[in-house]
């Protein structure tokens, strides 16, 4: 248990928004201990008493995001865990988008992504994690573990428009294999401003393979390559 937390103690919320840390652990406690139907109506209750959706997005579901897979990069919960709560987090979300619009929850056409993993790369689990990152921030994702990039991944972005890559990679040898693959996402893509972003083992021990192999931006975690692909498309 990351901290006890008790929805039912009839505290309230202001429509205001007077959310704090606190709400955040005891909201992500109930991800990983208590029932799905408990984080709902958790957040049926501060919707009900005046909080719209876009700040239940904002500042309880996506901080919720975050903070697992902080306290997953300390070993403060295990790989189990973390996935439970972005699963969780991806039903809660097609949940409450019924009740009203979210703007920021929602997928729109320039929140697309295709992620791939580095020719040969056999450790690519954490693009699944990422993937989730991405799907709860509202985006469209395509791709995966599955996909390898290469002539697949050209032919994905030649058919339709993405505004992003991702690519993972465990090692230099395999961050290195990444270059013509980029060449030929840059070549082929509907889309003639898509951006590549890089991530895995190989560029936290060495960030400048990013723009040795032509790639615009690397990110070390599931949020922060969130965060920082927003900011590059201005989502």
């Amino acid at each position: 248990m990351l901290r006890a937390a008790n929805p039912g103690n009839g505290q309230k919320h202001s429509a205001s928004g007077d959310l704090d840390g606190d709400d955040v652990l005891a909201f992500l406690d109930l991800l990983v201990d208590g029932d799905l139907t408990d984080s709902e109506a958790w957040l049926r209750e501060r919707h009900g008493a005046g909080m719209s959706l876009e700040d239940l997005y904002r500042r309880l579901i996506w901080p919720a995001a975050r903070l697992s897979g902080t306290m997953w990069r300390d070993d403060e919960i295990g790989f189990v865990d973390v996935s439970l709560v972005l699963s969780r987090l991806q039903i809660l979300n097609a949940k409450l988008s019924r009740l009203e619009e979210i703007g920021s929850a929602e997928p729109d056409r320039p929140r697309r992504i295709v992620l791939a993993r580095a020719p040969g790369e056999q450790h690519a689990f954490g693009l699944v994690m990422v993937a989730q990152y991405f799907r709860i921030a509202g985006w469209h994702v395509a791709g995966g573990a599955d996909l390898e990039a290469g002539a697949a991944l050209a032919d994905v972005v030649s058919n339709e428009s993405y505004s992003m890559v991702g690519l993972s990679a465990g090692s230099r040898v395999r961050a290195l294999s990444l270059q013509e693959p980029i060449e030929m996402v840059r070549r082929q893509s509907l889309n003639p401003d898509i951006e590549i972003m890089v991530g895995g083992a190989a560029f936290d021990n060495d960030p400048g393979l990013c723009t040795e192999i032509g790639a615009d931006m690397t990110a070390g975690t599931g949020t922060e390559a969130v965060e920082r692909a927003q900011y590059r498309i201005g989502a």
